[in-house]
């Protein structure tokens, strides 16, 4: 468009216009500002949260009357800006009186933006002044609870739980006297690292969903990494237990049967299918009551065995009851043995009880035996 101006005066007399091309009229004033501007999820705060979005809202404005006429009339949309300090990250548009930046579309991390508001009309010069709210997500905080101890080649670090929504994991730093070292964990309670032995001071501090800036660390402590076992008496009494376990079960069952069979009145059942000297299997079952004047018995025997030349399978099984006037007892007993002419394996449970007038006491023992490698429960 084009605007040009003349001189003109009471003679009639009319000056050349001076003309401007490119011009374009336009209405221009002050929308209302915004108001009531705020953080919808601040759960920590008027303007904190803990998690991911940052959604805030503010007051509407449609029945407001901007120069007679209703604000309607003259809105087009609100422009949102998100800025972090003074750097402007992005822009964006809406017509709701509420707005989401969320975690997606926060492509730069920034936990602490900067989010302002303008009420924009029609035409560009129609426009409200800018209203901003600084809102934020601060790093997870310290956390609590921390222990750690020393396993095999491997510290074993644990800390209680966090309860904030955007936690994304936990820093272990581990110093010793050679160097630092940073594991990285996203477990919830605990986690473990493969580790030399050593003497090594450890702290752990959480980090969030935007990352592991401006962390809080727990107090640093010492913890001892030692590798090396060394066995007592006690250790050695107890493997040679488990070794043994076999042998005293055997024992044990041995002693059960002379029992039996030195009793007149054991009821002896016993069935056999024998097709020669090296293919046979049977079943024998011992059972025997006895009662004295202080004493009484009750055990039961069973031995199931197959044999096939050389490759030999049993199961024995003994229950056992025995009370006298000062305790009472009982013990169950079932051992499983095969074997070829080269290897052997078998199973070994023992459980028992025991209660007399001024003690009592209980044992479950299993041992697996595989060619002399043996487990135990």
């Amino acid at each position: 468009m084009i605007f040009g101006v003349a001189a003109y005066n009471n003679l009639g007399f009319v000056s050349p216009k001076v003309t401007v091309d490119g011009l374009v009229p336009e209405v221009s004033f002050e929308l209302p500002s915004i108001t009531g501007l705020r953080l919808v999820n601040g759960n920590l705060g008027a303007y904190e949260t803990d998690t991911g979005d940052f959604n805030i809202a503010w007051d509407s404005q449609k029945n407001i009357i901007v120069k007679g006429r209703p604000f309607s009339e003259y809105f087009k949309y609100y422009i949102v800006n998100v800025y972090n300090g003074e750097t402007l990250l992005k822009t964006y548009y809406t017509q709701n009186t509420s707005f989401d930046y969320t975690f997606a579309m926060n492509e730069t991390k920034c936990r602490k933006p900067t989010i302002e508001v303008i009420a924009q009309g029609y035409s560009t010069g129609i426009r409200s002044q800018p209203v901003s709210i600084i809102v934020e997500n601060k790093q997870c905080r310290m956390p609590l609870n921390v222990g750690a101890t020393g396993g095999f080649g491997n510290i074993f670090v644990s800390w209680k739980e966090s309860t904030e929504r955007d936690y994304a994991g936990a820093i272990i730093q581990v110093t010793s006297a050679l160097n630092t070292q940073t594991f990285i964990s996203n477990k919830p309670e605990f986690d473990s690292f493969a580790l030399s032995d050593g003497e090594y001071k450890v702290k752990v501090a959480f980090f969030d969903i935007f990352g592991v800036d401006g962390v809080t660390y727990c107090p640093e402590f010492t913890v001892s990494l030692n590798s090396k076992y060394v066995f007592t008496e006690e250790d050695a009494n107890a493997i040679n237990d488990v070794l043994n376990l076999d042998n005293r079960l055997s024992q044990t069952l041995t002693d059960a049967i002379n029992t039996a069979n030195g009793y007149a009145d054991t009821k002896v059942t016993a069935s056999e299918n024998r097709l020669d000297d090296k293919i046979a299997a049977s079943e024998v079952t011992l059972s025997t009551q006895i009662a004295t004047v202080d004493k009484a018995l009750s055990q039961k025997i069973t031995a199931v065995e197959s044999t096939t030349n050389e490759n030999k399978a049993n199961i024995t099984t003994l229950t056992q009851t025995v009370t006298d006037n000062n305790s009472a007892q009982t013990t169950a007993i079932n051992q499983l043995k095969s074997s070829t002419d080269s290897q052997f394996a078998s199973v070994s449970q023992e459980m028992s009880t025991k209660a007399s007038k001024n003690s009592v006491n209980s044992s479950y023992t299993l041992a697996c035996n595989a060619n002399g490698t043996v487990a135990r429960i």
